[in-house]
């Protein structure tokens, strides 16, 4: 049906133009113009906001582009604390592209450099991100098992203006050691990529 209405569509079109071919006149004279114009290929990506999709576990909000842990270290095990939030970013692709994530430290890490670990004390907290668009999906363990770079496998999508979600999720005790044990004080750091655009 679709196909229908387009054909009558371009029936209607060329209509015209035949008989204006036959009604020109002698001596008259006829030009045809194409009109042409190009959109550039764009991905973007707006600011994050905490989604309504569910609540968020140990996280108050987000500043800017960094997400505050309220409470890292849970006082009655003196280890992890569990924390969870879903962030929206609005945007869209207008080509076919690629999304992809990664993460800076592969978890959580202390940022006080130097000096030896005691030994039965964590130094860095694991978490698993999650980042959907309609029905594309990218999973990240980062493990902090090792500090380095880590990525999730790259997904290939279709444009859409749909938005991207984000889902971090830190599980009680968890730690780079054992479960349950005690951490460091200190700033715990980790920078999460986000990365739209060409495949």
């Amino acid at each position: 049906m679709i196909r229908a209405a387009l054909l009558l569509a371009l029936a209607a079109v060329a209509g015209p133009a035949f008989a204006q071919d036959a009604e020109l006149p002698d001596g008259g004279d006829q030009s045809d113009f194409i009109v042409t114009g190009s959109v550039p290929e764009l991905c973007t990506l707006g600011e994050p906001t905490i989604s309504n999709t569910s609540a968020p576990l140990n996280v108050r909000t987000i500043i800017g582009r960094v997400i505050r842990i309220e409470e890292m270290m849970d006082p009655a095990t003196l280890s992890t604390q569990a924390a969870s939030i879903e962030i929206a970013f609005q945007g869209f692709c207008n080509y076919p592209y690629e999304i992809a994530l990664a993460s800076d430290n592969n978890g959580l890490y202390r940022q006080i450099a130097g000096g030896a670990v005691p030994l039965g004390f964590a130094n860095a907290v694991p978490y698993m991100a999650e980042l959907r668009r309609d029905e594309d999906m990218i999973r990240l363990d980062a493990d902090a098992l090792s500090r380095r770079e880590r990525r999730g496998a790259p997904v290939d999508a279709e444009p859409t203006a749909s938005p991207l979600l984000l889902r971090l999720q830190v599980m009680p005790g968890a730690t780079n050691i054992t479960t349950q044990a005690p951490l460091l004080a200190g700033e715990y750091r980790d920078t999460i990529r986000i990365t739209v655009g060409p495949r």
